[in-house]
């Protein structure tokens, strides 16, 4: 099923227009009529993210299952990550901490590993970005995929 599909069903649900959707949502008029008829295959995370709000849903209840609106890096980026010993200890610190936010706010125990798990992979797509600070939207997709 494509979004297009998935965004018309949510619309269905919460019974609304398109048009009150673009308004509820802030965007631009015909954004989502676009998505609706194909005309905009790839919808911005940005995008995704202001149509799931509108709609009190998850970005992953308007995504396929394995599509992944974020590129994530590479086994090969992974590997150089790793050998090239680059260590962001604040980073690291700062993953784990939006982490055991983001769970206590789910109302969610995981073990220490899946835990870690989580962290290393959002401490990993982050370190990529260079931007010394951790993509909190990515985390929250990370987390919401997996459950």
């Amino acid at each position: 099923m494509e979004i297009g599909e998935r965004i018309r069903e949510k619309l269905i649900e919460a019974g609304l227009s398109v048009h009150a959707l673009e308004k509820k949502a802030g965007l631009r008029p015909s954004a989502i009529q676009n998505i609706l008829y194909g005309k905009s295959k790839k919808p911005s995370i940005n995008t995704i993210q202001a149509i799931a709000r509108a709609l009190n849903c998850t970005v992953p209840d308007l995504l396929e299952e394995n599509e992944n609106p974020f590129q994530g890096i590479s086994r090969q980026e992974e590997k150089y990550i790793s050998q090239t010993n680059e260590w962001n200890i604040d980073l690291y610190i700062n993953t784990l901490k939006i982490v055991s936010n983001l769970l206590k706010n789910k109302n969610i125990s995981l073990p220490k590993e899946k835990t870690l798990e989580y962290a290393d992979e959002i401490y990993t797509y982050s370190l990529k970005t260079k931007s010394n600070a951790v993509d909190e939207i990515f985390a929250d997709w990370i987390i919401e995929k997996e459950l």
